[in-house]
């Protein structure tokens, strides 16, 4: 599955660096891709291992804000 998050607060690439090795921790994530200019988070997962609730929940937890729409 693949979904693409917006995500506010992010604005170096030291934000980059913390959601992408975060992410690519956990089981069940395939490829995490950043993007500052979009503020997009592009996530490769399987479902069956790991809810994008989840994923969101984490996102938050590192301090910055996923817009849901």
């Amino acid at each position: 599955m693949k979904k693409e998050l917006t995500v506010e607060g992010m604005s170096c690439n030291h934000c980059k660096a913390n959601i992408e090795s975060t992410l690519n921790k956990l089981e069940g994530i395939n490829q995490v891709f950043v993007n500052l200019d979009n503020k997009l988070v592009e996530i490769s997962y399987n479902e069956q291992e790991i809810s994008i609730e989840k994923i969101i929940e984490l996102i938050d937890d590192l301090g910055f804000e996923v817009i849901t729409t």
